[in-house]
């Protein structure tokens, strides 16, 4: 069946079962497993399962199974991007497993940024402004979502060598296959937290963030952003 058949049937139905609760802390931020052993190679068991949290407005991301793609849970989409023959390849799977994963729900607060980005740096100030200014405590985790026509677009999708027989902070930076667009309309999906590096951030940044394009074509972990202006945000409704 077409991907982006799929990716409208579902978006049509978490749209319609958005209204689902979430209880009083509706963005609570939840991770299983931690990046920094993945990394390491000091734990790559899964440590969830994707169809034991699945719902209509949650987000979340991480890396898939083996580390033999990346997940970019968008809206309860569970989009899984691999590389095939030197090229992306897209499939949404509800089963999807990962060694670590951080997710929450979203309910929309939507901000206009103006705001030039030349690097993902500047996503970091931004989120820690946005914080502030809408009073999100100090020390909660939130999710958040970007929404814009990217002049640049940065991105890898792990694969790991399946021969290898450890991994190793050095093997994981070799099976990032990078990819790079420009002009294309598309999605963030991020977690900010000023606690959690080397949980669900990495070590000397407070954000994670996923690309995925608006048509569902490509997702991976973003390395690199270039935009002008008109960037919509949306963060937790407090």
């Amino acid at each position: 069946m077409n991907l982006k058949f799929l990716y409208a049937v579902y978006g049509l139905i978490s749209t319609i079962l958005l209204t689902s609760c979430f209880g009083e802390n509706p963005y609570d931020v939840k991770s299983a497993g931690e990046a920094k052993d993945v990394m390491t190679g000091t734990n790559l068991e899964n440590h969830i399962r994707l169809d034991t949290i699945l719902r209509p407005g949650l987000y979340g991301l991480g890396p898939y199974d083996n580390l033999q793609g990346e997940i970019t849970l968008y809206n309860g989409i569970p989009f899984i991007s691999t590389v095939v023959n030197g090229k992306v390849k897209m499939r949404i799977d509800s089963n999807a497993k990962a060694p670590f994963f951080v997710y929450s729900h979203l309910n929309y607060r939507k901000v206009k940024e103006t705001v030039r980005w030349g690097k993902i740096k500047d996503i970091d100030y931004s989120m820690q402004r946005i914080k502030e200014y809408y009073n999100i405590p100090e020390d909660d985790a939130f999710p958040f979502i970007i929404e814009a026509e990217f002049a640049k677009i940065s991105l890898h999708i792990i694969m790991r060598d399946t021969n290898e027989t450890s991994h190793s902070h050095e093997a994981h930076q070799k099976a990032k296959v990078p990819f790079e667009y420009k002009n294309i309309k598309g999605k963030l999906i991020g977690f900010y937290s000023k606690n959690d590096q080397g949980v669900f951030t990495p070590e000397g940044s407070r954000i994670h963030v996923h690309f995925l394009a608006n048509d569902g074509s490509v997702a991976g972990h973003l390395d690199g952003i270039k935009h002008q202006s008109g960037i919509k945000v949306t963060i937790p409704e407090m």
